[in-house]
């Protein structure tokens, strides 16, 4: 069954609606309203979304659909940038979408996993080959991927027997990571890759220069570790939180003794990391940015997790550039760090403490990027702040 687009109408002033016909339920796109800064829903009935640096997509029936910057092909051949979403190409039964930075991939009902995009070249601003403009199979029909994760450089599957695969986006070759054989979830920041296990740890692998590994060492880690157990910082902790295992720091050497457990979900971008544990806290690690209030000590990093203040029911975590949020059992969404860019759903500046984004209904999802978030209802609405995905960057693809 087909419907044909046709205007809306929109009940706050200034509001621009349009839809699409894109299956059997509406697509709606609407500019920035006024304070706080949330828009109208980008989707309705959307099952599933993701958030890369730059754009973002959701699933509706089966279908793919993505809108913000897509230059490296992230969403599909010749749209350099578009606020209207449109469909991955070749996509029918997805159950899962996620989007890194150049790069997007969706794992299907039967378990495959594809790819579309490009690699990131390091110190550059343009693609790397291969540029894919459709779909690639980067897992097979062994209908055994239960997860997907994309974030710099890389990209990793979960499996149905717990086990963690990666490959340099978007590659068509997996390569097996041993190791780690009871994963749930796995999530992937620029470079390194991490994993949930069953039992609550998490595990990670790849450079480890600012603590992005959450095991209170330095270095780059060619094996999977143990992120350590998180300690709730105090002045002392905080003021030399970047020392990590081997500081003076009492608590922190005693957490250094034990490793992460209850971890109910885990999320990674650029070279920090989060879970929100079964406790209702979420901890973080790695590098923030420098000037931003995220609570990771004063240098801005931390190489073992810490215990952020003021979130005592998270369920979900996500990680943005310079921000982060938590959803709570409740469905409510809260966010801290900088808000240069209305990251934070509010007005005003940036905040270490975690504030509610108001005009959200219930939420049962919520993803960050690149100075904008989006949050899913559970009637599938899903509605984003701050600044537009791809604003601002030229529209050219290679």
């Amino acid at each position: 069954m087909s419907t044909r687009g046709a205007r809306v109408g929109c009940s706050i002033a200034g509001e621009v609606c349009v839809t699409r016909a894109m299956g059997p339920l509406a697509i709606i796109v609407a500019s920035l309203v006024s304070a706080p800064p949330l828009r109208a829903p980008v989707a309705v009935g959307a099952s599933a979304l993701a958030v890369g640096d730059r754009h973002a997509c959701v699933v509706e029936a089966g279908r793919v659909l993505c809108w913000g910057e897509g230059r490296f092909g992230q969403l599909g051949p010749g749209v350099a940038r578009t606020e209207t979403p449109v469909a991955l190409p070749g996509v029918r039964d997805a159950v899962e979408v996620a989007a890194g930075l150049t790069t997007s991939c969706v794992r299907t009902k039967g378990g495959e996993v594809a790819c579309l995009g490009s690699g990131y070249a390091p110190m550059s601003d343009a693609p790397s080959v291969p540029f894919l403009r459709e779909p690639a199979r980067v897992v097979s029909a062994v209908a055994w991927a239960r997860g997907v994760a994309v974030g710099g450089e890389r990209a990793a599957v979960v499996t149905a027997s717990g086990e963690v695969w990666f490959f340099e986006t978007p590659s068509e070759r997996p390569i097996p990571k041993p190791g780690m054989d009871d994963a749930v979830q796995v999530a992937v920041g620029w470079e390194n890759v991490c994993a949930r296990g069953v039992a609550g740890n998490v595990r990670c692998f790849g450079p480890n220069w600012g603590g992005e590994n959450g095991n209170g060492g330095d270095g780059e880690d060619l094996d999977w570790v143990d992120v350590v157990s998180a300690v709730l910082p105090d002045a002392a902790i905080l003021d030399g939180a970047y020392h990590g295992c081997g500081g003076a720091v009492p608590a922190v050497a005693k957490a250094c003794e034990s490793r992460l457990e209850g971890a109910v979900d885990l999320a990674m971008s650029g070279r920090m990391g989060c879970a929100a544990l079964a406790s209702g806290q979420v901890a973080c690690w790695g590098v923030g940015p420098d000037e931003g209030p995220l609570n990771l000590g004063k240098l801005g990093f931390s190489r073992t997790p810490l215990i952020m203040a003021g979130i005592a029911d998270a369920v979900e975590v996500t990680v943005g550039d310079v921000f982060a949020c938590a959803r709570t059992r409740g469905g409510d969404v809260l966010c801290w760090g900088q808000n240069a860019r209305g990251e934070l759903g509010r007005e005003g500046a940036g905040s270490g403490t975690p504030k509610k984004v108001e005009g959200l209904g219930h939420v049962v999802e919520v993803d960050a990027g690149d100075g904008f978030a989006c949050a899913r209802d559970e009637a599938g609405a899903v509605r984003c702040w701050g600044e537009r995905p791809g604003r601002g960057v030229a529209p050219t693809v290679p």
